[in-house]
């Protein structure tokens, strides 16, 4: 059984997903400054292929629920 191994968590999970394509990013792209008004804040764009969510913070949301869900339910060995 691979699960738990770092390939499988590459290739299998969100958090891989977003590890493999934000690894080499700069943080300080990370730290945008505050939009005015109404606009959303946040820190990166998230675009989710086959995810039924809506609006500009839609996937942004859900990409932290999906990540969260993944921690909270065991399938990432982080302790």
């Amino acid at each position: 059984d691979e699960s738990g191994t770092l390939q499988w968590i590459l290739g299998h999970t969100v958090f891989g997903a977003a590890y493999v394509q934000l690894a080499k990013v700069d943080p300080a792209r990370f730290r945008p400054r505050k939009p005015g008004r109404t606009d959303p804040y946040t820190c990166l764009h998230v675009v989710l292929e086959g995810e039924d969510v809506q609006g500009e913070s839609g996937p942004y949301r859900q990409f932290f629920s999906d990540i969260s869900e993944e921690l909270r339910n065991g399938t990432l060995p982080f302790t």
